[in-house]
């Protein structure tokens, strides 16, 4: 019988959902009816196989709305409409352009509120501007690009021909572009050019001005994660604020009042990626359970997370960041914290600085051996000096956006920020060393042959096992 029904449903969604994508919609419907049926004899309680026939019923529903959105998107391939559009965006570049992300409102023909591309050579649209635009829809004839856009919510790309703006604005995506500009301009002034670009990308995901050195040195020196506003930021950002909140409330409801406000405005500030939402709503289910005087469980939470995310937008599943930082906080959350125990243990360490840097040292290794297959699958390399990277840069971005935090609290004071501003820039120039440093080695990336990724998968799943029946022997040991 099966104890943990939401990672169950999660695992029964991504079957479910890469049946449909390689298959199409009937056989999505045959897999749910199967698992429908399957739940009955695999749950122990039926509510419990009630709840996740109806999850399982919204999954189909879920699905059959994004196949119409994709089918909707093909037809308009090609032809040129003018639309009322709300940008939802700042502008970023890419290689021959800039776009800003739209979306559809009040467009009869169209789906209301479905997100597209916009791109255009110039133009002075800002994050929260509404407009009535003439567009023309590229065509999906590059399909790894067109999934790309999927994976993302982007339902289609479109390039800008004329528009105008109308004396509305959307108060929500304004607001939200005013919060990141104030953000910015807060150490717009005070740090370094170089500086000021990667601490954006890190604290925002703004990542437009970094230099394309620097962002292949970060993908060479395995620290793309660090460099993308992820679960990992908003961690550390929310534990800073829970610090202080802890200290200041004790009544446990309120508490969780402010944290629900506190990482929905984080959410929005990164934009909602798929990473930054998967964290918040990992946050907020560890936080409900100290209501009902309950642990929670770290498997059952992250596959409660993955089962909410993919109802919303079941395609996000084949998105590259949604995946990675799923398996990364599997990685850090469940597997890390016996191997850190079990190798301190063993090699029995008294040095506390030991103590210290060990764990970080086995922490980053594990997310990236956990992480690997995917890696190698999407790009064809493996980072040689990944670890070292991690272990040297770490620390420091933590410390980057713990500072970050103050000097936005802070930031009517120019006494109290200043100080703390120069000691950011400091921090982030020997981050930018470190990752230029390592990453512009040689040899700092190596092309990786197709079958690491079976090896790579098959040593994820040896650390499993060894942990999973170390635990079982230790548990009978103790009974007898």
């Amino acid at each position: 019988m099966v104890k943990r029904s939401l990672l169950f449903t999660a695992v029964s969604f991504c079957f479910i959902i890469t049946a449909y994508k390689f298959f199409g919609l009937y056989t999505l419907l045959a897999l749910i009816f199967l698992a429908c049926g399957t739940t009955f004899l695999v749950f122990k309680r039926v509510r419990n196989a009630i709840l996740s026939t109806l999850i399982l019923l919204l999954l189909f529903a879920s699905v059959f709305s994004v196949n119409n959105k994709i089918q909707n998107s093909n037809e308009n391939a090609g032809k040129e409409y003018t639309l009322n559009l709300t940008v939802c965006s700042d502008s970023s570049r890419s290689s021959n352009s800039s776009f800003v992300t739209v979306k559809s409102e009040n467009n009869n023909g169209f789906y209301n509120g479905l997100k597209y591309n916009l791109y255009f050579k110039t133009s002075d649209l800002k994050c929260g501007d509404k407009i009535k635009a003439n567009v023309f829809f590229f065509d999906n004839d590059n399909k790894e690009l067109f999934d790309y856009s999927l994976s993302k919510q982007i339902y289609g790309n479109m390039w800008l021909k004329s528009y105008d703006k109308t004396d509305d604005k959307s108060i929500f995506y304004y607001s939200l572009g005013k919060i990141r500009l104030g953000i910015k301009n807060v150490f717009k002034n005070v740090l370094d050019k170089d500086t000021y670009n990667t601490l954006i990308a890190i604290l925002l995901g703004d990542k437009g001005n970094l230099d394309d050195t620097f962002s292949l040195n970060v993908k060479k020196s395995g620290v793309s994660h660090i460099m993308v506003v992820s679960g990992l930021h908003l961690s550390i950002i929310i534990g800073f604020l829970f610090f202080i909140i802890d200290r200041l409330i004790k009544n446990r409801f309120v508490g969780f009042f402010i944290s629900v406000i506190a990482v929905s405005l984080l959410c929005a500030i990164c934009g909602f990626t798929p990473s930054i939402i998967r964290a918040g709503l990992m946050y907020l289910l560890f936080a409900v359970a100290p209501l009902f005087n309950r642990d929670a469980d770290i498997l059952n939470t992250l596959g409660g997370a993955v089962t909410f995310i993919l109802l919303d937008e079941p395609l996000l599943l084949f998105n590259i960041s949604f995946q990675l930082s799923v398996i990364a906080v599997f990685a850090v959350l469940y597997v890390s914290p016996f191997y850190c125990e079990f190798i301190l243990e063993k090699l029995k360490i008294k040095s506390r600085a030991l103590i210290v840097i060990l764990p970080i040292v086995i922490v980053s290794l594990l997310a990236e051996i956990f992480t690997m297959p995917i890696i190698v699958y999407r790009f064809r390399f493996i980072s040689l000096v990944s670890p070292i990277t991690n272990v040297l840069i770490s620390f420091p971005v933590t410390l980057v956006l713990v500072f970050s935090v103050i000097a936005v609290i802070f930031s009517f004071s120019t006494a109290i920020i200043y100080p703390v501003l120069k000691l950011i820039n400091f921090i982030l120039k020997y981050v930018n060393f470190v990752i230029n440093t390592l990453g512009g080695l040689t040899y700092s990336a190596v092309t990786a042959p197709f079958y690491m990724i079976f090896v790579s998968l098959l040593f994820s799943v040896f650390l499993i096992l060894f942990m999973y029946f170390y635990k079982k022997g230790v548990e009978k040991s103790a009974r007898e």
